[in-house]
């Protein structure tokens, strides 16, 4: 389990952590050097004792609040039970799938299937030692119908990848939660999406083994199941360009391994989970083109190992956070078409790795940062349509790898008339420039 709280080093990592709540609630989490401790303010002002007794233990008492921890969500409900878990339950399930998708049509490399080869001859199935199927991967074109509810009793699968060039549609089967083996799910995704229809079966969140679940590129509908946050071992989460709607689920921040996240192209409202501040190994965050409300929560800023953040078209408001500046392996970031507010941080001048930052349709005031001169590997830059003012930085000459930059739309906003600018304008490929005034 997880130890939360902001420890200020009263913490050895030998030390063996006990933490209280002001309820007297215990809970033990074990040596030091074998937990996580996320030191990042998650106590949100509690105020809490520390003790030791005779045996070295040391006890954490928390006094005002409680451990600020996400609790999984309970567990949904059993899928249909399975009726047919044998090798030729199998062979009679995959079946099923070859007549429900049109497999007479299929076009790929498909040879055996149908016949009574046995099933690790059939193209794009693998099996166990025991005979039973472990891997269905198919890449064809023309698989077009719905997905058979018994796929659900193929018990050993670990990796499903079905994919057929927007022909599949139905409904996913509330089956495929019995696949408690199964680590990859990919049913769509950009460069082959399906037509599947229906809600995400809440049965997926039994899935407990599942490391990566592809559901993007559909016309998926409904809510995000808070029961996907009971996945704890997912590193990739894609239910993007689909019509989900409904809040982001909190249980969402139980997902500590999870790399990707992508819940762009949807209808998702409400704000963003303050949890989602709690995916530290997080590299892809693509929450745009939704209908995000509300502030960034103070709690994204511990995404330090980011490395593409885009937010763009919600009904974003608020500061941008002074903390967007440790993540300093970024190299892109969009925040554009929001609502947001206050000046640029000048903190954004850290992200050296940065090469496309949009910050364009919000309502930004203030100067341009000289610091973002720093951003030598900044190749888009775009600042338009926002309430900016002040001359450009002299130090934005220092951009030589700059292919795109944007500064109209600020009235307020002046160029230097110095011959170093000058120049450094002539090679800048921007129509908008020359719209600007000159400072006086």
């Amino acid at each position: 389990m997880f130890c939360v709280g902001n420890l200020n080093g009263v913490v050895n990592v030998a030390d063996f952590l006990i933490f209280m709540d002001d309820f007297g609630k215990t809970i033990t989490c074990g040596h030091a050097s074998k937990v996580q401790l996320v030191i990042q303010n998650q106590f949100n002002d509690a105020v809490w004792d520390t003790s030791r007794n005779s045996a070295g233990v040391l006890t954490i008492t928390i006094k005002q609040k409680s451990l600020s921890t996400t609790p999984l969500p309970p567990p949904p409900p059993p899928p249909p039970p399975v009726t047919d878990d044998s090798a030729e339950g199998d062979r009679r399930a995959l079946m099923d799938l070859y007549n429900a998708t049109n497999g007479d049509e299929w076009v790929g490399y498909t040879p055996n299937w149908g016949s009574d080869e046995p099933l690790s001859r059939w193209a794009g199935v693998t099996t166990d030692a025991s005979g039973r199927v472990d891997t269905l991967n198919l890449n064809v074109s023309r698989m077009s119908g719905s997905l058979p509810e018994r796929l659900g009793n193929l018990t050993h699968l670990k990796y499903l990848n079905l994919v057929g060039g927007r022909s599949l549609s139905g409904p996913i089967p509330e089956g495929l939660g019995n696949l408690s083996q199964l680590e990859v799910l990919i049913l769509g995704s950009d460069n082959t999406p399906n037509s599947l229809k229906g809600p995400i079966p809440a049965s997926l969140g039994n899935l407990l083994q599942l490391k990566v679940l592809e559901l993007g590129r559909n016309d998926l509908k409904g809510p995000i199941p808070e029961s996907l946050g009971n996945l704890i071992n997912l590193t990739h989460l894609s239910l993007h360009a689909n019509q989900l709607s409904g809040l982001i689920p909190e249980s969402l921040g139980n997902l500590s391994q999870l790399e990707v996240l992508h819940l762009w192209g949807n209808n998702l409202t409400g704000p963003i989970p303050a949890s989602l501040g709690n995916l530290t190994n997080l590299k892809t965050l693509w929450l745009s083109q939704n209908g995000l409300t509300g502030p960034i929560p103070a709690s994204l800023g511990n995404l330090v190992n980011l490395e593409q953040f885009s937010l763009n078209s919600n009904q974003i408001s608020g500061p941008i956070l002074e903390s967007f500046g440790n993540f300093l392996n970024l190299t892109y970031l969009d925040l554009s078409a929001n609502q947001l507010s206050s000046s640029i941080p000048a903190s954004l001048g850290n992200l050296t790795n940065l090469k496309t930052l949009w910050l364009s349709l919000n309502q930004l005031s203030g100067s341009i940062p000289a610091s973002l001169g720093n951003l030598v590997n900044l190749e888009q830059f775009f600042l338009g349509r926002n309430r900016l003012s002040g001359p450009v930085p002299e130090s934005l000459t220092k951009l030589t790898n700059l292919r795109s930059l944007q500064l109209s739309g600020n009235p307020d906003l002046c160029l230097p008339a110095s011959q170093s600018f000058q120049i450094w304008s002539l090679y800048i490929p921007n129509e908008d420039l020359p719209k600007l005034q000159r400072c006086p």
